[in-house]
């Protein structure tokens, strides 16, 4: 069975950006399967790709807050 994607607020927008693994891959430098294990939510995304993905989506303070750090919000 496969697991729920972890970032629901980040998938959003990945979805609406229409990226896939390999577009993230080729924009964060990163190998695909390095994208797909951070977006099950199987290893953290770092610091300098939460910047990256942030600018991206353009997410405000408040976004990037909530895609990121949502035990924040619990």
């Amino acid at each position: 069975m496969r697991r729920p994607k972890a970032n629901m607020i980040l998938e959003a927008n990945i979805m609406k950006k229409g990226d896939t693994n390999e577009t993230l891959a080729g924009y964060l430098g990163k190998d695909k399967s390095t994208v797909a294990n951070k977006r099950n939510g199987d290893s953290d995304w770092n610091v300098g790709e939460m910047m990256a993905l942030s600018r991206r989506y353009e997410f405000t303070e408040a976004q990037f807050l909530e895609a990121f750090f949502p035990e924040l919000f619990e």
